[in-house]
């Protein structure tokens, strides 16, 4: 393995376990609505959510129209009549108050933070990705947070790697990009000619070699590469 000095990571699904910090926001808001949680409603979340933040990733929407064309979609399909606006700030507040972390995700922040510069990439919301960083005490782990929201790009966009680079003030040739986004940190990474590590947790890899530069399973295996 190459020696870096900077690690770009992701949050979601990288080191912060989304899945769950979603269905507490969600039993949450449909608490607010009077109405049960249940498998059915989950599914239609979750499907109206995952297209609009790919419609965001290819540049078809903005962040501000995703953060309430989801509600709109979801409202519709349930048939309800209600402030997909209200919703949406109620959801993001929500989320921003959940920073739950992969089991072993701050052991490896921990260990990573002693021989490199963190930085985080993301495509989240930023007051949902700066709420639960606090939340979770590990703001003070990175040296620069870079947000989609705040930056005016998103991955794969190699303009959202550029900026991420120079808010780092770092060379992508000293940067590794790690993350589980397929389609975003390791499109992005390999568009961006900065190496990559694409992480599969606890799942087989399904990718083509051909796609990133190194590939782990596991956080182990993370610290097995980087501290050769």
């Amino acid at each position: 393995m190459k020696s870096y000095t900077t690690l770009l990571l992701d949050l979601d699904g990288t080191l912060f376990d989304f899945g769950s910090t979603e269905r507490i926001a969600l039993k949450k808001l449909l608490n607010h609505i009077r109405l049960e949680m249940d498998e059915e409603k989950k599914e239609i979340y979750h499907r109206v959510n995952m297209l609009c933040w790919q419609d965001y990733e290819n540049g078809i929407i903005t962040m501000e129209r995703l953060k309430t064309r989801r509600f709109e979609e979801f409202l519709k399909e349930l048939g309800l009549k209600l402030d997909a606006q209200e919703l949406s700030d109620l959801f993001i507040e929500y989320l921003s108050k959940e920073g739950i972390l992969i089991d072993g995700a701050l052991d490896l922040i921990k260990k990573l933070k002693e021989r490199y510069k963190l930085v985080i990439v993301t495509n989240g919301i930023a007051s949902v990705q700066r709420g639960r960083l606090d939340v979770s005490n590990t703001t003070n782990y990175f040296d620069a947070i870079v947000i989609s929201e705040e930056i005016g790009y998103q991955k794969p966009d190699v303009r959202f790697f550029e900026k991420a680079l120079e808010i780092a003030n770092a060379k992508k040739e000293e940067c590794l990009i790690i993350g589980d986004g397929l389609s975003s940190d390791i499109k992005g990474g390999r568009d961006s000619e900065i190496d990559t590590l694409y992480l599969h947790l606890d799942t087989p890899c399904l990718a083509s070699s051909d796609m990133y530069t190194y590939e782990a399973g596991s956080y182990a295996e993370i610290l097995s590469l980087l501290y050769f």
